[in-house]
Formats: structure tokens, C-alpha cells, sequence
């Protein structure tokens, strides 16, 4: 499953209604979070049906956010999809609250074009087709404990089925990566993906398999960040 690390404060409620709240961000190109000025926050259903639209209910805070759960929604698998002002379009995968809750700060955002820019090159030798032609997905990821991810094999089906084999790094002190994955996995990405229902296939060394499906769209950044079994 993908830990979303959201739930940072929870209050019990009694209603059936419930709300689900707090700050969403982007990251900029030299890596720092910037709180969003505007955008759109899309809670779907894990086949791509949209459930509810969050809502920024104060116009003095843009950046903060609440989604109104009803009951029948609590506790469920979702994606929730993300876009904001000068960024791609982000993709997450989690479940939603049983009770009241604000998820912890920095725990949902989107990336610039420009840090996508940066961290696309960074990562691939070949041709990375750019987000916003709305053609392909991307996929980048990130295993909540990386020790525990060493010499995993990773796999992305698309929306025809075709499997793509997905890279993985690890990164040194320095801040250097390498594709020597036999102690840790720290990230890992995949690029031009034909949009659908994608599966993300995870098989660890003691034999443990991780699947989750994300309702993507062209021009979607596929996050598998904080993932974990």
C-alpha cells in the first residue's frame, strides 16, 4: 500500500459527513515546498471516478484545502489528483479518513515544470516526452524505508497491459545516485507510459508482492512516494 503519512491530527466525529483538510504545496526547482495559489484537488475512485472536489474554503489561505467525505467513502481506496499553477499534474494513491483529519504538511504537492525538468534529465538518457502535451505518463517513486526495497523488482503494466521495466537508484551521502540497488532502492521512475489503468508491480527479496493500480491520465506524474508494503 502506499502510506500517505495524512493523517496527522484526527478528531472523532459522530456525523456521517466528515472533513478531510490541510495545506497542499509544490515543490520548486531547487527543492524547497511553496504553498499553491491556485489549482484543483480531485478525489477519484481507483478505476478514474471522480468522488468529490475539494473545496479551498478560505480565500485568505489558497493553499489550504478540505474535501467533505460522506460516509459511504470513508476508509476506501483513492487517487487523488492534483494540479496547480505553473507545475505538472500530480497523481496519488492512498485511503481516505475514517473521522475527521488534516493531513500533515508536505504530504501532498506537485512538482514545477521546471524541477520536473530538472529531475526528468536527470534521471533518463533518453527522450522524456514533456507532461503537458498530454500524451503519456510518468511515473516517480519513492519507498518509505529503502533498506527494505534492496534488489526489488519493479514493474509498470500500462493501459494495453505492456509491461515496462521500471529503474531504480540509490543515492549516496553526496547526494550522487547509481542504478546499485543491492543494499537500498531510494527512487525509482518509469517514463512515457500509455495512460489508463496503470499497475505498479513490487516484488521484494522475501518474496512479498505489491500491487497498486493508478486511473491515469496523459499528462499525469504517477507519485508512488512514501510507498511501502
Amino acid at each position: 500500500m502506499i502510506v500517505f503519512a495524512l493523517l496527522g491530527c484526527t478528531v472523532a466525529t459522530t456525523t456521517d459527513e466528515i472533513d478531510w483538510s490541510g495545506y497542499i504545496y509544490t515543490m520548486q526547482q531547487n527543492g524547497d515546498f511553496k504553498q499553491i495559489e491556485a489549482g484543483t484537488m480531485t478525489i477519484l475512485d481507483p478505476t478514474g471516478e471522480i468522488l468529490i472536489e475539494g473545496e479551498q474554503p478560505y480565500p485568505d489561505s489558497p493553499a489550504y484545502w478540505n474535501v467533505t467525505v460522506p460516509l459511504a467513502q470513508q476508509g476506501q481506496e483513492i487517487a487523488i489528483r492534483l494540479t496547480a499553477e505553473n507545475s505538472d499534474t500530480m497523481l496519488w494513491r492512498g485511503r481516505s479518513p475514517t473521522s475527521k483529519s488534516i493531513w500533515l504538511g508536505g504530504s501532498l504537492y506537485t512538482h514545477t515544470k521546471a524541477y520536473n525538468q530538472y529531475l526528468f534529465a536527470a534521471l533518463s538518457n533518453d527522450e522524456v516526452e514533456p507532461l503537458a502535451d498530454g500524451e503519456v505518463a510518468h511515473l516517480y517513486g519513492k519507498p518509505l524505508v529503502p533498506e527494505t526495497w534492496a534488489n526489488a523488482q519493479i514493474t509498470l503494466f500500462d493501459g494495453s497491459g505492456n509491461s515496462h521495466q521500471v529503474q531504480a537508484f540509490s543515492s549516496a551521502e553526496d547526494e550522487t545516485f547509481s542504478t546499485e540497488i543491492a543494499e537500498k532502492i531510494d527512487f525509482f521512475c518509469a517514463f512515457n507510459i500509455e495512460p489508463g489503468i496503470l499497475s505498479l508491480q513490487v516484488i521484494l527479496q522475501d518474496g512479498t508482492e505489491i500491487v497498486t493500480d493508478y486511473p491515469a491520465n496523459g499528462g499525469d506524474l504517477i507519485s508512488a512516494i512514501n510507498f511501502a508494503p
